[in-house]
């Protein structure tokens, strides 16, 4: 809730419902999945998000603010996973199939880590990002890592892999129908406004909204990408 630079933008609305509810929504639908938990923060600010949590049912940890990196070990500690997907909750696109293509990538041979987006390297759009690894790697990540940038983003001491601890899979690579670079995630209020027109377009009660829709509809609007252009990706 506490976003610098879209304040509370995981509670906004959309169509009527949280984001949150949204992406819970969403990743339930991948299906390989077990589990989809909220791991937030103990901030009074995130208040909010646990009430949220126990309204709809939804598995919620509550850890450090600031170090994201502690709080995903002892959330994944806490509901025993022996594999981690990471979905960060500013993707209210983020779409089932993307996660189990990437599932499928990471059960094809005994990787610690697969991403479909590394050090700003993408083949899908800003907003699909999906990080998969064990609880092994994510312990000793948790054991070793000890910068700030390590702490809030969990994942660089993994790639950066100087001690060889970590098999890394190669980058996942988007098939055609979900291979472009626009920008479909909730970072800035331009953000916000152009998701907010897509799902006020494409959203349904009896169904979630097909990314390949979205993307087919922005193809033929380019026009729109215009509202976010000039919002920068940070991480």
């Amino acid at each position: 809730m506490s976003s610098s630079r879209l304040p509370g933008k995981v509670m906004k609305k959309l169509s009527g419902k949280e984001v949150l509810w949204h992406m819970v929504t969403r990743c339930r639908l991948a299906k390989n999945v077990d589990y989809t938990i909220i791991a937030t923060s103990r901030a009074k600010s995130d208040d909010v998000i646990y009430k949220f949590c126990r309204a709809h049912a939804i598995p919620v940890y509550r850890g450090s603010l600031n170090n994201v990196l502690s709080r995903y070990y002892k959330a994944a500690k806490k509901y025993r996973l022996d594999t981690v997907i990471r979905i960060t909750a500013d993707c209210p696109l983020i779409q089932p199939e993307i996660i189990d293509l990437c599932l499928k990538k990471f059960a094809q041979a005994d990787f610690d880590y697969l991403s479909n987006y590394i050090s700003f390297k993408t083949y899908f759009p800003i907003g699909q990002s999906v990080e998969v690894f064990t609880f092994k790697a994510l312990e000793l990540t948790y054991k070793n890592a000890t910068s700030p940038f390590e702490l809030e983003h969990i994942s660089p001491y993994i790639c950066a892999n100087k001690r060889g601890q970590f098999k890394i899979a190669p980058l996942v690579k988007a098939p055609p129908a979900f291979a472009r670079n626009y920008r479909l995630t909730l970072d800035y209020p331009q953000d916000y406004e152009l998701i907010n027109i897509l799902y006020n377009k494409f959203y349904s009660e009896k169904k979630i909204i097909d990314l390949t829709k979205v993307i087919r509809f922005l193809d033929k609007h380019p026009k729109l990408l215009k509202v976010n252009a000039q919002c920068k990706q940070l991480t």
